[in-house]
């Protein structure tokens, strides 16, 4: 049979740099503030607009007296 062993990694390997820098939390802070702006924004009237009560009926004229 043959034994498995994980592989041989040269001893001077550096590990890659961490993916969350700060700056990179930053530009994603800033770039979900303008998403969330932008949605809001656009959906903002049609929030609006299904929340407000039908406008009333158009004034009738009265009836003549006879």
């Amino acid at each position: 049979m043959t034994d498995l062993q994980p592989p041989d990694y040269p001893e001077g390997t550096e590990e890659s740099p961490p993916f969350w820098t700060p700056w990179r939390i930053l530009y994603a802070i800033i770039a979900l503030i303008v998403i969330i702006t932008f949605l809001a924004y656009i959906l903002w009237p049609l929030l609006i607009s299904l929340t407000q009560p039908p406008p009333p009926p158009p004034p009738t004229e009265p009836l003549p007296r006879v």
